[in-house]
């Protein structure tokens, strides 16, 4: 693109439009899907075969790089951005989601989609920053705090949380039980809550009823456990870059600005990856372009990305991308140094335009 005047938003999106970047990549997705899906699925079966503790693990691993993938390629349909059909759209959700990670889809529709996409980093809105009691990530956490506590969070926290990350993906799960019950509890006749049910229960009839069938119940749940607690850790790698380093701000829930593209960029940032990284990440590494565009197929993602960039600079916008190992381990400054909470962020100064 040559040099032209500012870029404004509505003259982005008629760029990505113009390119039919706005057209949902369903093809390309779903290839993604099916490759991701086999993987998992073949990690288990050498799992499950195994003949030795090696390869029992070396399955466990590649299956749960493989459910990684499918978790953050079907994260692109929770938006609605795999197919222009809603219907296909929560079908793959539905197997990504509470099918393969036994995360639920309302519950995750309520934190992700609703609460923290329109709230990124907004201090006691947005719950994805919120680990009390037991971690302190933002500095007001600390306010009142005293003695051993105090002395745990400033100085044992940082060295706990590695040993706990494991437990990333069995909080969801959790989680996502206790939404599903607290609603049915209110209204049994609740069909998106009903369906989560079922499709909850489906995920350890998966996931450990048919693997005890091909083996026994101790090796189908101590295959299960193994799966789970890789993925925590991994997991962490994919999501937590994007809101956690200092360069995302936290903000004060009365100071959030006005300006939802200030709110998304001030608060998010981008991170590197290889070919492979890309593959597994899904888009989730351009997180920018994501908060901007979620209804936009990720594998668009990279494209826009120069354009975007160039959109922020021009507008005074942050635009931060750092390494995939940089940005995982500055999330670990949180839990040594609090972050402070803003009042509030402001624009820079525009700068001139510039070809991409």
């Amino acid at each position: 693109m040559s040099e032209q005047p500012r870029l404004t938003l509505g003259a982005l999106r008629k760029e990505f439009q113009s390119r039919n970047w706005h057209r949902k990549a369903t093809g390309a997705v779903v290839r993604e899907l099916i490759i991701h899906s086999a993987f998992a699925f073949y990690g288990a079966v050498i799992a499950l075969q195994a003949e030795s503790q090696l390869m029992f693990y070396i399955g466990a691993i590649i299956s749960a790089f493989g459910t990684l993938g499918v978790s953050t390629n079907t994260h692109t349909s929770t938006h609605l951005a795999t197919s222009d059909s809603k219907r296909l759209n929560n079908i793959l959700a539905s197997y990504g989601y509470p099918m393969f990670v036994g995360m639920g889809r309302t519950y995750w529709h309520r934190s992700h989609v609703e609460v923290h996409h329109g709230n990124p980093n907004i201090h006691g809105v947005d719950a994805d920053h919120d680990f009390l009691p037991y971690f302190v990530v933002a500095q007001p956490e600390l306010e009142g705090k005293r003695g051993g506590w105090r002395t745990y969070y400033s100085k044992v926290q940082f060295w706990v949380f590695p040993f706990v990350v494991w437990l990333n993906a069995y909080t969801r799960q959790v989680n996502s039980w206790v939404i599903v019950f607290q609603a049915l509890r209110k209204n049994p006749r609740s069909k998106p809550h009903l369906l989560d049910l079922a499709l909850l229960t489906s995920h350890f009839l998966l996931w450990i009823g048919i693997p005890a069938l091909a083996t026994d119940l101790p090796t189908a749940l101590w295959f299960y456990f193994v799966r789970v607690t890789i993925l925590g850790y991994i997991v962490y790698a994919v999501l937590a870059p994007a809101h956690y380093v200092p360069e995302a701000v936290f903000i004060h829930k009365d100071g959030r600005p006005s300006d939802p593209v200030l709110l998304q960029t001030a608060t998010t940032v981008n991170f590197r990856t290889g070919p492979l990284g890309r593959l597994l990440c899904s888009g989730l590494e351009y997180q920018i372009e994501h908060h901007l565009f979620p209804g936009y197929s990720h594998v668009h993602y990279a494209k826009m990305s120069p354009y975007v960039r160039e959109f922020c600079r021009q507008n005074g916008y942050p635009y931060r991308t750092l390494g995939w190992a940089e940005a995982v381990w500055k999330t670990t400054d949180m839990l040594r140094r609090p972050k402070p909470v803003q009042p509030t962020v402001e624009r820079s100064a525009p700068q001139p335009p510039q070809a991409v």
